[in-house]
Formats: structure tokens, C-alpha cells, sequence
């Protein structure tokens, strides 16, 4: 192939999963961000190589080279150079960091801001951006070697903290396909190289060679993207996933259409021992065991209506008749109307540090609150329940975040809680329709609800976010929490 499209090709392919990740994950996970960014600084290498060795030389031999147009090219490689051996050992290194899920985000953060101290230092002490430009290897190879050693380890360690055996397998072969390549890339790159220069017409390169086989290892990560992503879902670009989800729903589904066969089943039963009860009094001249069997038919066809009801109420297509509401008012009034159900003992602590008018269906609103009040109820202990509500307004978003002690979700539970028909509870009226629902209804506000956190036997924390356009703040909000026993 010729060597124009190879380098081309090189970085080119790099920076095209460098962005399907980032854009992928511009909402969602963090480490896949950074490693969206590490694979962009990955292709800046490969992009000022092509710069010199393959496009001047192209233009040069089609008389197509002006002296103002080959110093602007040079220009442009400049910061790629810098930004591929200073940044990619960082860059990495912080990806392996959130991956590996050892520190929690707030300490992530702190570890992130200081691991970029060293290599800062150095490209402050070396950095140059003029022209003739010349980079000699050993000024960081050093930094880059431990940042590099340090994210293989904290790959492969995230490993073992896993304990879902799917998303194990997940996290070996992303560790494996980047553990490769950052390793090639530094021993080709960083210990491969001596020296470089470039300028008035001439680059210069001191090294074994191996780096003219990089593309190898960049066409192969580009393999594994594709090959993984496609059949299993890989760095957050979940083609898999998508056919996972919908696997699930139809198992949910499946099961519950199980509850309901059993549930009407057992009404039916009732209905026609009760039928058979009233011919038998009938023959008998029984009349006030007739009626009483036809009222008993009477009750049971009135809780198979209600439950149909309750059904098509939590499933079916919901439809929205908006208005302006207080949005403390409303979350109080719900709370009043659902703190009696709980048994026992609990505190209910309200943090209200926004108010306002938020544009919505008030009563699907209030069943979608009443359903969360009554899943954090039902979770907590009989004594010593604590429940804490917080509103706020941050960056442009309404948020709503109720927590609880309960008894939490289990991990392998939490990516189905909001399928329909999943529920944990063993009530048989419970279809597993409520927070399907709750999801139903908050996306057709344009907002989102999730689980913000959950650990089993300490309680969980569900988040329900509207957008700006929902909300009109209040002057002044009660910001200092108050308690309710």
C-alpha cells in the first residue's frame, strides 16, 4: 500500500473511534471518555508523522510546496508532537484510574489534577514551539514510562473489584486491547526514538525503525473496536447492549405474563366455585346463600377490573396535561399523602435548596413521586427509617433526588429496574410496573430517572432530573434542611 494512505489511514482511523467513543459517551461513563481522549492524543503521533513523511513530500513532488504553506504545515504538527509525548502516558493513566473504579469521582478528580504535575513540568522545562523544532526522547521517557506502567496495572486490577461475570469478561478485554497498544506505543515510540528535528526543508529522525510498523497495532485496536463492539458492546459503544435490553424486556415480559396468568387464573377459580355454590343454593331454594355467592362473583369481578385498570394505567401510552406547580408544594403534598402508609418509625429530612414553578402533568407527577416515596418506604427498616429529599438547580437542570437506608438493589438487579414487569418484591400484586412507568413519564417531560446510587443493605438514591425549560426558579429557596419525624 502506499505509504501516503498508510500514515493517513493511521491516524485517521484512530481519531474516528476516538470520537464514536466520545460521542457515545458524552453523558455517560468518564473512563471511556478519557479513553476516547487518550486515543485522540494516540493518533496525533501518526498525524504529524504523515505531516512530514508523507504529505510535504507529496506536495513536493507536484511543485505544489510553497515555502508559506510547508511552515504552516510544520506549525500544525508542533503541538501534535507535544501532545503525544507529554499527554499520553497522562491521559491514559487517568483512564486507567476511573476504569478501574479504585477512587470514588471527588478523589478521582484531586488524583487527576495532581498526576498532571509531573508531566507539566517537564513540557514547561522543554516545550518549544519554534521553528527549526527538535524533540529528544529522553526528556520523557521517563514520566511516560511509569504513567504507562501504572495504567496496565490499574487495567488489570479493575478486574478483580468486578464481580458481575459478564461485565468481567468486558473489563479483561478492554484491558488487553488497550494494554497492548499503550505498550507497542511506548516501546516503539518512546524507547524506539532518540531524537527528531524538523525545519528549513529537512526532518530528521534517530531510531531503530519499529515505529514504521505502527500502524499494525492501530489497525488491529481498530479491529477489536469493531469486532467487540459489534457482538458484545465495547467502551461504551453498545450495538450489543441495545439487543441485551431488549432480550431482558422480553424475559420480563415473558414473566410477567406469568403473574398475570396466575393472578386471573386464581380469580377465575374463585368465580367458578362461587357460580357453582349459587346453582347448588339455587336447587335448594337458598335464596340468601344465592345472593350471598353472587355478591362474593360481585367483589371478585371487581378486583379483576381494578387490576386491569391498574395495568393499562401503569402501561399504556401517557399522555400529558401540563400546568405550573409549586414544586415544593407538590412534593409535600405527596410526601403527606404517603408518610401514614409506613409502619413503623422513620425521619424524613427535606433539603429544599430550590423552588419554583415546574411546567407538568400534576398527577402523573404525584404518582411518580408517590411510587418512589413508597419503594424507599417499603425498603427501610420498621424503626429508625430515614428518608432525606433534595431539590436543586445546577447547571440548567431541576433535580429531585430521594434517598433512603433501606435494604438497596442488588448490582446484578440494577440495570433492569426499570424494565416492565421487574420487580423484586414478592407481593403478588406487585406487576413491576411502577418505575417503568416512572421512566414512561419523566421522558415524556424530557427529563431522565435513574438510580444515582445503591448499595445492598444501606440504601439507595434515586435522582429525577427535569431540563431548564421545565422551571422557573423561585427568588429565594429553602436551602436549610429541616426534619419531619
Amino acid at each position: 500500500m502506499n505509504p501516503i494512505f498508510v500514515y493517513i489511514l493511521m491516524f485517521l482511523s484512530l481519531w474516528t473511534v476516538a470520537f464514536t467513543i466520545l460521542a457515545k459517551n458524552i453523558r455517560g461513563d468518564a473512563s471511556n471518555r478519557w479513553i476516547g481522549i487518550s486515543l485522540f492524543v494516540g493518533g496525533c503521533a501518526s498525524f504529524a508523522f504523515s505531516i512530514h513523511a508523507t504529505i510535504i513530500p507529496f506536495l513536493d513532488r507536484h511543485d505544489a510546496l510553497t515555502p508559506t504553506l510547508q511552515r504552516a504545515l510544520e506549525l500544525v504538527s508542533i503541538p501534535a508532537f507535544w501532545l503525544y509525548w507529554h499527554g499520553l502516558g497522562y491521559f491514559m493513566l487517568v483512564s486507567a484510574l476511573l476504569y478501574s473504579r479504585l477512587l470514588r469521582p471527588p478523589a478521582a478528580r484531586i488524583a487527576a489534577i495532581l498526576l498532571a504535575v509531573p508531566p507539566a513540568a517537564v513540557f514547561v522545562r522543554t516545550a518549544d514551539f519554534t521553528l527549526p523544532f527538535e524533540l529528544e526522547l529522553s526528556d520523557v521517557r521517563l514520566v511516560n514510562g511509569l504513567y504507562v506502567g501504572a495504567a496496565i496495572l490499574l487495567f488489570f486490577g479493575g478486574i478483580r473489584l468486578e464481580k458481575d461475570a459478564r461485565k468481567r469478561k468486558n473489563l479483561v478485554r478492554t484491558a488487553v486491547v488497550l494494554s497492548t497498544a499503550i505498550l507497542w506505543a511506548y516501546v516503539n515510540d518512546f524507547l524506539g526514538m532518540i531524537r527528531f528535528s524538523f525545519g528549513n526543508r529537512h526532518f530528521t529522525l534517530e531510531s531503530n525503525g519499529m515505529w514504521e510498523y505502527n500502524y499494525l497495532i492501530i489497525f488491529w485496536l481498530v479491529a477489536c473496536f469493531l469486532y467487540y463492539g459489534l457482538k458484545y458492546g465495547f467502551l461504551g459503544v453498545k450495538l450489543r447492549v441495545e439487543e441485551q435490553k431488549f432480550e431482558d424486556s422480553m424475559r420480563n415480559l415473558t414473566h410477567g405474563t406469568q403473574i398475570l396468568n396466575h393472578s386471573i387464573k386464581n380469580e377465575v377459580q374463585k368465580i367458578h366455585y362461587l357460580a357453582g355454590r349459587a346453582q347448588t343454593f339455587l336447587k335448594d331454594n337458598r335464596s340468601d346463600k344465592v345472593e350471598l355467592s353472587l355478591t362474593g362473583i360481585g367483589q371478585v369481578a371487581d378486583h379483576l377490573l381494578d387490576m386491569i385498570d391498574r395495568i393499562k394505567g401503569k402501561a399504556g401510552e401517557v399522555e400529558l396535561k401540563e400546568s405550573k406547580e409549586s414544586l415544593v408544594e407538590l412534593i409535600d403534598s405527596v410526601l403527606g399523602a404517603v408518610r401514614p402508609l409506613h409502619p413503623g418509625q422513620v425521619s424524613v429530612t427535606k433539603d429544599y435548596a430550590a423552588d419554583g414553578l415546574l411546567l407538568c402533568d400534576r398527577s402523573h407527577i404525584r404518582e411518580v413521586l408517590g411510587n418512589l416515596f413508597m419503594n424507599a418506604f417499603e425498603a427501610m427498616p420498621r424503626e429508625n427509617g430515614r428518608l432525606h429529599v433534595r431539590t436543586e438547580y445546577k447547571k440548567r437542570k431541576l433535580r429531585i433526588t430521594i434517598t433512603d437506608n433501606g435494604c438497596g438493589i442488588d448490582k446484578d438487579n440494577l440495570p433492569r429496574v426499570f424494565a416492565p414487569f421487574f420487580s423484586t418484591k414478592k407481593d403478588s400484586l406487585s406487576y413491576g410496573l411502577g418505575l417503568s412507568y416512572c421512566y414512561s413519564v419523566i421522558g415524556k417531560h424530557g427529563g431522565k430517572i435513574y438510580v444515582e446510587w445503591s448499595e445492598p443493605g444501606q440504601g439507595t438514591s434515586m435522582r429525577i432530573e427535569f431540563p431548564a425549560a421545565r422551571f422557573e426558579p423561585a427568588a429565594t429557596a429553602a436551602s436549610v434542611p429541616f426534619v419531619v419525624h
